[in-house]
């Protein structure tokens, strides 16, 4: 058996208990989702939601740079 077999081999009951856990835990976190919907803390911690916003606008102004540059490129572009 191969190396890639037999890690694969050695994968799949990982995944299968990860899937099961997963199965398991989802009633409960749906539970505390609506438990604690209105809660103090519930979500992100401020400075983690500072960092997610800066991250988000740094993406899309990223999008917009690659959108722009791909507009000034264009005309460049002689089929000719």
């Amino acid at each position: 058996m191969s190396f890639g077999c037999m890690l694969k081999a050695g994968e799949e009951p990982l995944e299968q208990e990860a899937k099961k856990l997963l199965g398991r835990a989802a009633p409960l976190d749906a539970q505390e989702a609506q438990r604690y919907v209105n809660s103090v803390g519930n979500g992100l911690p401020e400075d983690l939601q500072r960092r997610q916003n800066h991250l988000d606008k740094n993406h899309q102004a990223h999008q917009e740079l690659e959108a722009e540059t791909t507009a000034v490129k264009a005309p460049e572009q002689d089929p000719w």
